[in-house]
C-alpha cells in the first residue's frame, strides 16, 4: 500500500480471500499472498523465479 491507498472491500473469490485498494488515481486488488510477497519484498527477502 501507499500513501493515500483506501481499503475499499474485503471479499473471498473461490475460497480465496482479495482485498479492494483504491487511491484518487490507481486501484489495485491484491490477494493476500501478493501482500505477503510485497511485505518480504520490502525486507529485500523475496527472490523472483
Amino acid at each position: 500500500m501507499e500513501e493515500g491507498d483506501q481499503v475499499a472491500a474485503l471479499f473471498s473469490h473461490k475460497d480465496e480471500p482479495f482485498i479492494l485498494i483504491h487511491s484518487d488515481k490507481n486501484g489495485k486488488l491484491l490477494s493476500l499472498e501478493d501482500l505477503k510477497i510485497w511485505k518480504r519484498a520490502k525486507k529485500g527477502i523475496v527472490v523472483m523465479t
